[in-house]
């Protein structure tokens, strides 16, 4: 804190359960009989808070869709827009998890499924179906995963997806609350300016309880509801998407 006296509280609580989870890993291999972090209290006034992302602006959007993108992280950034998808949840998806609701439309499901490499969803409320905008052009269809991110030892690759594009969105913007995570903040917004329901909006970003495993399939929630909102959300900028 003294190098770095604006570091961000969530940052400092995030290095905090890394050094728990390190010392744990040590505990069980003999390496450690402590935990020194265990515990830790943060002395009030400690670290800055947190400002939350800037969302996108149709500007920011030309801009970032004119940049040369390799067609992996144009595709990663595209599904972004047009779903709201959180980074780790796209960064392990399968191709056997987009399916086609008959002849109406494709989705993305992250519903339990045994027969499917796991779903890196958030909690519970995150386990959903989302309709996939037409404007989203995907590429031929292969079998297994979609990105060849590395895994890590959590068995997430949200790091090294984070690390081929948010580099290069600093370059563009230089601004460090305008982010991956900013184009789920750009997807809300739009989505909400077509006239959808906050408690059907909740369902498709995956926020609280209104995850699909929580039983809303009633009340407006079923996914063909969903579908008539995510199409009415326009996005342009996914017109020229390179093939991969």
């Amino acid at each position: 804190m003294e190098e770095f006296p604006n570091r961000a509280k969530r940052t400092l609580r995030d290095y905090n359960w890394g050094m728990n989870t390190f010392t744990d890993f040590c505990i069980t291999n003999g390496l450690m009989d402590s935990k020194p972090f265990f515990g830790l209290s943060f002395p009030r006034g400690l670290g800055a808070p947190s400002k939350g992302w800037r969302p996108f602006t149709d500007k920011d959007l030309d801009k970032i869709f004119a940049y040369n993108w390799n067609p992996q992280e144009h595709l990663l950034i595209s599904m972004a827009l047009s779903t709201g998808m959180r980074m780790g949840e796209m960064a392990l998806l399968t191709w056997e998890r987009i399916k086609g609701h008959g002849n109406h439309f494709n989705f993305v499901t992250l519903l339990d499924d045994p027969e499917l490499f796991d779903a890196a969803t958030k909690n519970e409320g995150s386990k959903r179906l989302i309709p996939l905008n037409n404007s989203l052009q995907l590429p031929r269809r292969r079998e297994g995963r979609i990105f060849d991110y590395s895994i890590d030892g959590y068995g997430l690759a949200s790091t090294s997806a984070g690390r081929a594009i948010n580099p290069i969105l600093k370059k563009l913007f230089n601004d460090d609350r305008k982010a991956f995570h900013s184009f789920r903040s750009t997807f809300k917004i739009k989505l909400d300016e077509t006239g959808i329901t906050n408690e059907l909006s909740d369902v498709i970003m995956g926020h609280g309880s209104y995850g699909d495993n929580a039983g809303q399939f009633y009340r407006g929630m079923k996914p063909e509801n969903r579908n008539e909102f995510i199409q009415k959300v326009e996005l342009p900028w996914l017109k020229d998407t390179p093939n991969g």
